[in-house]
């Protein structure tokens, strides 16, 4: 692999416009005249080759011998170091006052009396806000040591260019450096991983290790048994797809027996199980574009599945949908074929082993299914949990499947009521309060935007509401519209046709400039954003004018009656609500960019984590400390950043005593190297090897 390609790949996106502009010194790197032996007096104790010296150690001095190219390489050379060293000593600072809090937060817990729940529940606390600890020291370490290697990469290409050997001379330079060698990062390292070995693996060193390396980001490689089932499944979902329209091409389906009804309830499992496929795809791209989602989502990496297993859970499932549609569509069609089942009771067998499936509390896919139980819980109990990026992203996917929301209490009726299976009972009923049930999705957000607008006093969440608020009214003008008068044009078109329009037209201008970030006069890109994530910008100019077409496509729901339409309204209206899926699952990925962008521009790379001892002097501290480019890891101002992420402690906990902040230092056990340090390699095979502090050839931290 190339090393540019190396570079761009590993860098840590939350923090890339932090990084070496190594493409822009390459270039520079590539323009320089080649030299001759005899163009610097070919002496070591030459004047010009003195000179040529200073200038690669960073003094600002000119030498007309000395060609205007090298002068203004080895200026933006310096440049680009002084940025990156910037950086790297703000964060460390930054980090060292996180330590110094985090011990006083353990002797704290250690001397304040508190109920054993309260101590649990702290322990829990602090322990994960040692992980996140942990792993921004290792995504540290990984920024300096790919800066360092770019700075040798691009002396070796200035050497050999320009055939002036100045490698040796800028290496002590560069050695000097604190992103190249930093002793209070490695004191660092080890002190943290002392201090997690003492308090929670009784002072195993080794044990404490291992557990804090779960914490860190790695890029999984795919086991080849998921290949093989995907490819396995896909392949069974084309005959199951097959099979069924040719069953369906070879009977007379108004022969069914509640047809409609069965319809139904087939339509919105199906909708369930392409969300959980679709997402697996989004995670497959994200993994690709370094777009950091387990940060952004709040999920542990090496518990989560990855895209491609989604994917294949996913499959496994839309397989048994098909058996279940095939066992029904043979029970209705052919009186020789009999499963010993009626055939309209072969959708609740079909809910019923999903539900056993989803609910399992046992592997696989346990962690997986347990964050999605959760993170659908908050939403479905919204306001009463704080609102997390998670719960609106969530939500936000909902609003484009509400009819779902309508069609599982629909399937309730159907198998409990006594005339349901012999009338259209349920069918009358779903008039009144499917409208209901479908703008659930849109007041579960519009009381998170309630909720944030509370916590942080900012007025966009106030619009963000109406946006959602908006589109009550629509759907129940359409529900009336096409239930209650049965004609597209009848009386209620006048009122829905308008409010229509203004909400839907809201919604697409706070996907585009909102949601995705585009069209900001603020920008130097504008219409796109000066950040992108995506290779391509075609692709964003694609989305932007598939989302504008695909938004107004309730139009065609409309003219239902203007068409010569086959087929009844129900299917006719499924075909929008899988353009309305698509267009969501496009929306995704863009969203999610967007957000990554947004952790960029405040170089955020790991998760904000509460302290339970806010009042302690060093929390304190802590919480006065203004750093704006800083991942310091903690909230401590009360708002929030991708949701107000913390509540309110206990009351038992509010009114603690601030003790002292001064203690006895940490006995380090032997001052063994840190395991972040043990291993060291080095990335530029045309030099000389030099100690390095970290293998990073495993991944880029954030970008993951």
């Amino acid at each position: 692999m190339r090393f540019k390609t190396f570079f761009y790949e590993n860098r840590i996106a939350e923090w890339q416009t932090r990084y070496l502009n190594y493409r822009k010194l390459a270039r520079l790197a590539k323009d320089l005249p080649k030299m001759r032996d005899g163009d610097l007096s070919g002496s070591e104790d030459s004047h010009a080759r003195n000179n040529l010296h200073r200038i690669v150690l960073g003094e600002e001095i000119t030498d007309p011998s000395i060609p205007v190219e090298v002068h203004t390489f080895w200026r933006m050379m310096h440049e680009q170091i002084h940025k990156v060293n910037e950086f790297f000593i703000a964060k460390l600072k930054v980090f060292q006052l996180r330590f110094e809090v985090l011990e006083d937060q353990l002797v704290a817990l250690e001397t304040q009396a508190l109920s054993a729940k309260a101590k649990s529940k702290a322990q829990r606390v602090l322990r994960r806000a040692f992980g996140e600890h942990y792993r921004s020291l290792d995504m540290l370490t990984k920024y300096g040591d790919l800066n360092t290697g770019a700075c040798e990469r691009l002396c070796q290409l200035h050497d050999l260019q320009s055939n002036l050997r100045v490698f040796d001379v800028f290496s002590s330079f560069l050695l000097k450096q604190q992103f190249v060698d930093s002793p209070v990062l490695d004191r660092l390292a080890e002190q943290s991983e002392s201090l997690f070995a003492n308090t929670w693996a009784s002072g195993n060193l080794d044990e404490a290790v291992i557990e804090l390396d779960t914490q860190r980001i790695a890029r999984k490689r795919e086991k080849p048994q998921i290949t093989f089932f995907l490819g396995f499944l896909l392949g069974l979902l084309v005959l199951g797809m097959v099979a069924i329209i040719t069953v369906l091409a070879k009977s007379d389906p108004s022969g069914y027996q509640s047809a409609e009804s069965v319809f139904l309830i087939y339509r919105t499992t199906l909708l369930s199980l392409l969300l959980i496929a679709a997402w697996g795809v989004n995670v497959i791209l994200f993994d690709r574009h370094n777009v950091n989602h387990s940060y952004i989502l709040e999920y542990k990496t090496n518990k989560m599945r990855s895209g491609t297993e989604l994917v294949t859970m996913a499959l496994f499932m839309l397989v048994l949908w098909q058996l279940s549609v095939l066992g029904y569509v043979y029970s209705e069609s052919s009186d020789s074929f009999d499963l010993g089942v009626p055939g309209e009771w072969q959708p609740l067998i079909l809910l019923g082993v999903l539900f056993v499936l989803w609910l399992w509390p046992f592997k696989p896919y346990r962690d997986t299914r347990r964050w999605a139980l959760v993170t659908c819980l908050r939403v479905f109990t919204s306001p009463i949990f704080p609102v997390c990026f998670r719960d609106f992203y969530l939500a936000d996917n909902f609003t484009s499947l509400s009819v779902m929301f309508a069609d599982y209490p629909f399937a309730l009726c159907f198998y409990t009521a006594d005339a349901s299976r012999d009338s259209t009972h349920c069918l009358d009923s779903v008039k009144y309060w499917g409208p209901v049930l479908q703008s659930l999705p849109f007041v579960w957000r519009g009381v998170q935007c309630a909720r944030r607008l509370a916590v942080t006093r900012k007025r966009i969440h106030l619009a963000n509401m109406i946006k959602y608020l908006l589109v009550l009214p629509v759907i129940v003008f359409f529900e009336l519209d096409n239930n209650l008068d049965g004609a597209s044009y009848g009386v209620y078109t006048g009122l829905l046709v308008p409010l229509a329009v203004i909400s839907y037209t809201y919604r697409l201008y706070w996907d585009l400039r909102r949601d995705w970030g585009l069209f900001d006069r603020s920008q130097s890109a504008f219409p796109l954003r000066a950040l992108l994530l995506y290779r391509y910008k075609v692709i964003y100019i694609l989305a932007v004018i598939q989302n504008c077409i695909l938004r107004y496509a309730w139009v065609f729901v409309l003219c239902y009656d203007a068409f010569d339409v086959p087929f009844s309204r129900t299917i006719y209206n499924s075909v929008f609500v899988l353009i309305e899926f698509y267009r969501r699952f496009v929306w995704n990925f863009f969203r999610m960019e967007n957000e990554q962008v947004s952790n960029c521009g405040e170089f955020r790379a790991v998760r904000e984590t509460p302290i339970p001892f806010t009042n302690r002097p060093r929390a304190k501290s802590m919480r006065r400390m203004e750093v704006t480019e800083s991942d310091d890891g903690f909230q401590f101002s009360g708002g929030e950043t991708d949701g107000d992420v913390l509540s309110d402690w206990e009351g038992e906990w509010a009114n603690l005593d601030p003790r002292s902040a001064d203690h006895p230092p940490l006995s380090h056990g032997g001052g063994s190297r840190s395991n972040l340090y043990r291993q060291r390699t080095s990335i530029t095979p045309l030099a000389p090897a030099r100690p390095r502090r970290s293998d990073y050839s495993s991944g880029g931290g954030g970008g993951g």
